[in-house]
């Protein structure tokens, strides 16, 4: 499939998932917005070995790069607007953009009021502020894609395993997914999640301690962890024709890990 002649925004996109999404979708030939809380971050954090808009910028492609709060709702505006001003339109929104600051607070009983607050701000409202910016021309198009990025975890959350508070937000993106679906699903536009499992990044790296446990790999039926272009391949999917009659819907890109009890009582009830 192609995307030339499309545009879009890929938030969250300067490292890790989001710059897999931003590669993929200007591989296709989409005009892309990259945008980012800090978009020097990567490199500086040593995630990447190049900036990603200046990687794209080498290989020819359309591509604008963009520091953007996404808790930020008039940001966020500005964000659309000046992605429609240098490209044209918008055609694809992909809300990436999210926190892990608040994992360590795992029980859902004694949660602070910081953490859920300080989560649901930057992954679910920060999903909410970048569809309701993007809505209007997306419907206008007659064709549009809004791929929301939630979590293994809300689907099957482990007691004490993940924080509580992270897990409510990225179940809150799920429920704001669906209800957007059938609303933007008469102007053409389509509205799914992607709930990835452990995804090999550096920031789950950075985390946690399992990435290369062989012993763990055993137990997953794939018998890996997940990669960047794993996840890559699905958001290609599910922002080109291919999926143009599938909306509302939530796939999880966990290598089976939904469908086992590998989790439990192994060391990896956080690795997603």
């Amino acid at each position: 499939m192609t995307l030339q002649g499309r545009t879009a925004i890929v938030t969250g996109g300067g490292r890790g998932i989001g710059r897999g999404f931003a590669l993929r979708l200007a591989g296709l030939g989409a005009a892309v917005t990259v945008a980012d809380l800090d978009l020097d971050g990567a490199v500086k954090a040593g995630e990447a070995e190049t900036d990603v808009v200046a990687e794209l910028e080498a290989a020819g492609a359309q591509v604008a790069g963009l520091e953007a709060d996404v808790t930020d709702r008039a940001a966020v505006e500005s964000m659309v607007a000046a992605t429609v001003e240098r490209f044209g339109d918008l055609d694809i929104l992909i809300c990436n953009a999210g926190s892990l600051t608040e994992i360590d607070e795992s029980y859902a009983a004694s949660a602070s009021d910081r953490s859920m607050r300080g989560t649901f701000e930057t992954n679910f409202f920060g999903t909410v502020n970048c569809c309701r910016a993007a809505a209007p021309h997306l419907r206008s198009g007659g064709w549009g894609k809004v791929v929301n990025i939630s979590s293994l975890g809300a689907l099957r959350p482990l007691a004490g395993g993940m924080g509580a508070p992270y897990v409510a937000a990225k179940a809150a993106i799920i429920g704001y997914t669906l209800s957007l679906a059938e609303e933007l699903g008469s102007a053409g536009v389509t509205v799914n999640a992607i709930a990835p499992g452990s995804i090999d990044t550096p920031l789950t790296r950075g985390l946690f301690s399992d990435m290369d446990d062989e012993e763990a790999h055993s137990r997953l039926p794939m018998r890996r962890f997940g990669t960047v272009e794993d996840v890559a391949r699905v958001a290609e999917f599910l922002c080109t024709p291919l999926s143009d009659y599938v909306t509302g819907q939530v796939i999880c890109v966990d290598g089976g890990m939904s469908i086992t009890d590998a989790l439990h009582g192994s060391g990896l009830d956080d690795a997603f």
